[in-house]
């Protein structure tokens, strides 16, 4: 009414009006929980978060080695909420899929999510999600081993002994320059694996405090309840507040698009590459410096597929930054691609030793950038499975 008093054409038609998308990587991180029921054609999210029972979306799955994600209408057929208790069934929400594609069922039917052993899922309430979060634990007296072995599990109470020293956990970088070297390789809602060569036995206590994706923090006693020889398990509780930060930071984790970071102090440069990635289908953050990048990065890392940096910058350039990322935080899933407009002969080789998977002449153009930036992602991935 507003445009049409203003002068528009009354006749003109309005723009179509596009529902909410869940976006998934099928086989990809969060594909655990994932469970589909092909004679009902139901697709089980889990998590604490669900739309209303009745609502309809656009369900978008990409596919390993498929340049383009496969779209079908989805209704949400019913919604379970979180059980009581320590076990049970997930909470979670089922998708009715409404006349999907052949693609669509070959691709849910060939990618099953992998089986939980037994011993494994009578401790957990929630299934895990990878993650690949930076973590310091805080040098302090270790207090006694309960009596569990190194190597199991075991459910303990997280009330601290009175004698008992408290470990800080923190997720986080220590500085611009200097990222953690332990790592969470893992999370759920009631617990986190940390990859680290540190673990504490089983029974000791520590605060566990996490920087989610987009910044938030959260902070909660934690116990140490199983360790091998790449880390530690350690369980936690939450209050309802936390409970919910958590829940949505997990939602967030596993079930996005896929996401990247495009450094570059051209503003035109960083507008073109922004925008010929998020035509590939990524959801896109930008910072002008290596400086800036690292700070995002530490924000974002729970849920980054893609960092594309420019080399020359000020502040920090690209070769700083990536040398940081790989050397001083290990972060080997990232994929890194770096942009220059000046590709001199040894500029490639010393990148790529320093942690790049790919050098890009500038000259390629955004559209070109963004395609090979994506084959990188997807060629690491595969890799990786």
């Amino acid at each position: 009414e507003l445009f049409t008093a203003a002068g528009a054409p009354a006749g003109r038609k309005p723009p179509p009006v596009t529902g909410p998308v869940l976006s998934m990587d099928v086989g990809g991180p969060g594909w655990e929980g994932i469970r589909y029921a092909p004679e009902e054609q139901t697709l089980f999210i889990p998590g604490l978060l669900a739309p209303p029972q009745g609502d309809e979306l656009t369900l978008s799955l990409r596919v390993l080695g498929q340049e383009r994600p496969f779209e079908t209408g989805a209704r949400v057929a019913w919604v379970r909420g979180a059980q009581p208790g320590t076990t049970g069934p997930h909470p979670g929400f089922a998708l009715e899929l409404l006349d999907p594609p052949p693609e669509v069922m070959a691709a849910l039917e060939a990618h099953p999510p992998p089986p939980v052993p037994p011993a494994v899922a009578a401790l957990r309430a929630h299934p895990r999600y990878e993650v690949n979060a930076p973590v310091m634990v805080a040098a302090s007296a270790v207090p006694a081993a309960a009596a569990t072995s190194p190597g199991t599990a075991a459910v303990l109470p997280l009330e601290p002994a009175p004698a008992a020293e408290v470990l800080t956990a923190t997720i986080e970088y220590a500085s611009d320059q200097e990222l953690a070297a332990d790592y969470v390789a893992n999370l759920s809602q009631g617990g986190a694996f940390v990859r680290t060569s540190r673990a504490s036995p089983p029974g000791t206590h520590l605060r566990l405090s996490m920087r989610l994706p987009r910044g938030d923090e959260l902070s909660a006693p934690a116990v140490v309840i199983m360790t091998n020889e790449k880390g530690m398990g350690v369980k936690f509780e939450l209050g309802e507040e936390e409970e919910q930060r958590l829940a949505a930071a997990i939602a967030h984790i596993s079930a996005r698009a896929r996401r990247a970071l495009v450094v570059d102090d051209d503003a035109v440069v960083r507008r073109m590459l922004q925008e010929a990635l998020q035509q590939r289908g990524f959801e896109v953050l930008t910072a002008d410096d290596g400086k800036t990048g690292l700070s995002m990065l530490s924000d974002e890392l729970l849920a980054l597929d893609l960092l594309v940096t420019d080399i020359r910058m000020r502040e920090m350039d690209g070769e700083t930054l990536i040398r940081t990322i790989r050397r001083a935080g290990g972060e080997c899933d990232l994929a890194i691609v770096a942009v220059t407009g000046s590709l001199e002969a040894d500029v490639e080789k010393r990148l790529e030793n320093e942690g790049a998977d790919a050098v890009l002449d500038k000259a390629l153009g955004p559209e070109l950038i963004a395609q090979a930036a994506d084959a990188v992602l997807e060629r690491k991935r595969l890799a990786r499975a």
